[in-house]
């Protein structure tokens, strides 16, 4: 008998928010709250914080912690996958995070002999996770974190791991002469944002030179100026109403064929990093709207408010949501009208807005036949975050299609009975009646057959057909303005 003892393993602690997760899960359900509770959520969530952030995190998770799903965060792959976490015999689970979820989260990766999260009034992070750490295993333990408030949990951690640290925390952990080692290299937050903004929705914004476009004569250099500062803050301002509706979603967008991943649902964008963004580009949006045109600000603003009302509420509400969007589209082209000081003729307007309703219907059937086909069989299963139901396709179609093809027989009323001096030759204005019902028509077949991407706006920038139509209906306008 040789009189050695075994020496136990030394525990591997892993932390949640950031780490074993790419996500901040208070974040998220402080995101939750205020989205069920958008006009008092503010001043409650106030209120619980002054009482400390333990009582705080409470009192979220009895709110709306149901709403939460663990199942679908996205969690560091990377970091279970490597071998530090994949070799090691014990695992902890120690979070900042409130109990209950660090319990759900443990039970769902099911890597973990136990866990501990903050309850009781203790917020367990930074020191106060730290001298818990050093009292439950005065042997020692490793420990993998990712944030400034590990620094003192690394201080006294026998090896010290980062995932997804920022470089000024491997820099002041290095200041601190912490012996870091990088399992799992940070996403780029700046790239990731960028691509968040989906700046290739601005091409919606093109509608703001419609009104300038059938105003030709009416254009002076000041007034083009005025219109491309608009555009920029118009598209700064919608980016942020993208951002936080992405925000607002993160739960039904991480079980969304193609909307999981987008940054924010993916984790590869910080929930912080996307709040941050989503203030700094509406402001400076409005900002620059002010500048250039205070009267235009306020319809910007407007169309913010309306646009996050379609996110807290509208979205969920069948037919209405396609209502708002068609709207937000129209809202567009009458800023642009304001920017020159010309208005829009209502019955160019009522085909306008046939037009943009029948394109939301488009969008509304991709999605539901993807959903009752592909993500879920069955004519009653339902959208998710919408109204709708399987078997409201049909009838979602045959509103769609019927609304776009009412768009060009505006279009001859408008031209025929309004005296429009645009437009006043009918052969011009039944070439762009026949254009505008082939490009609805050839839509809706191609939506019939699931060919369109889930946005329409972008099936037309990338369809050849749909820029070939669009070419030879401006060319039309322009040479009934020069004639």
């Amino acid at each position: 008998m040789s009189g050695k003892k075994d020496v136990p393993a030394v525990p591997l602690i892993v932390d949640l928010d950031g780490t074993l997760t790419r996500t901040d899960t208070t974040y998220e359900l402080l995101i939750l709250f205020l989205k069920k509770f958008p006009l008092t959520g503010w001043l409650r969530v106030l209120l619980w914080r002054k009482r400390g952030l333990a009582k705080m995190k409470a009192q979220l998770v009895a709110h709306v912690g149901e709403r939460f799903d663990e199942t679908t965060l996205p969690y560091t792959t990377a970091l279970l996958e490597s071998p530090v976490y994949a070799e090691a015999e014990h695992r902890v689970l120690v979070s900042g995070a409130q109990r209950d979820v660090v319990e759900n989260v443990a039970k769902h990766v099911g890597d973990f002999e136990s866990f501990v999260g903050t309850g009781e009034g203790r917020n367990l992070t930074s020191r106060t996770k730290a001298d818990y750490l050093v009292a439950t295993y005065p042997d020692g333990f490793d420990y993998i974190g990712n944030s400034s408030e590990d620094l003192s949990v690394w201080k006294k951690a026998r090896k010290s791991y980062a995932v997804n640290a920022t470089s000024s925390v491997l820099e002041k952990a290095k200041s601190e002469n912490i012996s870091l080692e990088v399992l799992v290299p940070r996403f780029p937050q700046r790239a990731s944002f960028i691509k968040e903004m989906r700046l290739h929705q601005w091409a919606k914004n093109t509608l703001l030179f419609v009104v300038p476009a059938l105003n030709l004569a009416a254009l002076t250099p000041l007034a083009i100026l005025g219109l491309l500062g608009i555009f920029v803050a118009f598209g700064l301002v919608a980016s942020a109403t993208y951002v936080l509706n992405d925000l607002l979603d993160l739960q039904e967008d991480r079980k969304h064929h193609s909307k999981s991943k987008r940054p924010l649902a993916a984790g590869v964008l910080d929930v912080k990093n996307g709040i941050i963004g989503t203030v700094g580009l509406f402001v400076i949006g409005m900002a620059l709207a002010l500048l250039i045109n205070p009267g235009v600000s306020l319809l910007i603003l407007i169309y913010a408010a309306v646009s996050l009302s379609y996110s807290l509420y509208f979205k969920r509400l069948v037919i209405l949501d396609a209502i708002v969007l068609a709207f937000l589209f129209c809202w567009r082209i009458l800023v642009g009208g304001v920017v020159i000081g010309q208005s829009a003729n209502e019955w160019f307007m009522t085909a306008v807005g046939a037009f943009f309703l029948s394109l939301a219907f488009g969008k509304r059937c991709i999605e539901l036949e993807r959903r009752r086909t592909i993500d879920a069989k069955g004519p009653d299963v339902q959208m998710l975050g919408r109204g709708y139901v399987g078997r409201d396709l049909p009838v979602v179609m045959s509103l769609g299609i019927v609304s776009g093809l009412i768009a060009p027989v505006i279009v001859l009323i408008y031209v025929f009975l309004s005296g429009s001096s645009i437009v006043n030759h009918i052969t011009s204005a039944s070439a762009l009646a026949v254009l505008l019902c082939y490009w609805i028509s050839r839509f809706w077949i191609l939506v019939n057959r699931g060919a369109v991407h889930d946005d329409p706006i972008i099936f037309a920038l990338k369809d050849k057909v749909s820029f070939i139509l669009l070419v030879a209906m401006a060319v039309i306008l322009v040479v009934e303005q020069a004639t």
